[in-house]
């Protein structure tokens, strides 16, 4: 359900064995309740979807630095609250959104989000949890407003595999895609059972969990967007130092 535009890659996610639980949205999920999803939010640049991102405090939202392919910021305002942003959202200007200073296009791809004002809990607004774990392969699910073959930016969920060992390395095509995930900043994203997934521009920084936490944020596609082939998440445990030296220095 979810689109990927503007250097960003679809996602590729199979069956693996020995995998933990987790959850995704895309091309090819299904409608999602935003009681179940109640951290996920969508990121505007004038009113227009431009990706995704997780609440993980009360004014800070988690997502990929892709997401902000267009400037000035302060044109960028993030939604809560609501399966469809049409709808009775909650909105919020963002105050400053932090890229991760070595993301270049590729590696290094999160971002940081401070709101003006601050989120007001309820039970469709609520923060999610960061990973608690680092494993290396994973079942997940991942929550998108992007784009989907029925063409409307609803939030919608589909199931993927993560997994990082080398043969989802051999099939990713570009240099650094493969850095990405060699390095442990990157899962692979191999689809679930079903109908076919895949990603479009605007599903970048979509969560991607298991339980009540968050294991990665979807980053990009190396293919045009629509299918999953190359399709790749933001590891959130390789950055958490990040986060909460930043998240510290600019609460």
């Amino acid at each position: 359900m979810s689109q990927v535009v503007v250097l960003l890659t679809v996602v590729c996610v199979a069956c693996l064995s020995g995998l933990t639980v987790a959850q995704l949205r895309v091309v090819g999920g299904t409608d999602a309740d935003i009681y179940s999803y109640s951290f996920v939010v969508g990121i505007t640049f004038q009113r227009d979807l431009t990706g995704n991102g997780a609440i993980i405090s009360k004014r800070w939202v988690l997502s990929a630095a892709s997401t902000f392919y267009q400037t000035p910021h302060a044109a960028y305002d993030v939604f809560a609250g609501a399966e469809d942003y049409r709808g009775q959202a909650t909105w919020y200007k963002v105050e400053r959104a932090f890229l991760h200073p070595e993301w270049i296009g590729w590696t290094f791809n999160i971002a940081l989000v401070l709101i003006r004002g601050s989120f007001a809990y309820t039970s469709r607004v609520q923060p999610i949890n960061l990973a608690s774990s680092d494993p290396d392969s994973l079942q997940a699910q991942m929550v998108s407003f992007g784009r989907n073959e029925d063409g409307t930016s609803r939030l919608r969920e589909a199931t993927f595999a993560l997994t990082s060992d080398q043969s989802c390395v051999d099939q990713l095509t570009d240099y650094y895609a493969k850095l990405f995930v060699l390095e442990r900043q990157g899962y692979c994203l191999l689809p679930g059972p079903g109908p076919a997934k895949g990603q479009w521009y605007n599903d970048v920084g979509a969560p991607i969990v298991t339980g009540n936490e968050l294991y990665a944020v979807f980053a990009f596609n190396e293919n045009a967007g629509g299918g999953n082939e190359g399709a790749v998440g933001t590891r959130i445990a390789f950055f958490r130092n990040w986060i909460q030296y930043t998240m510290g220095r600019n609460g």
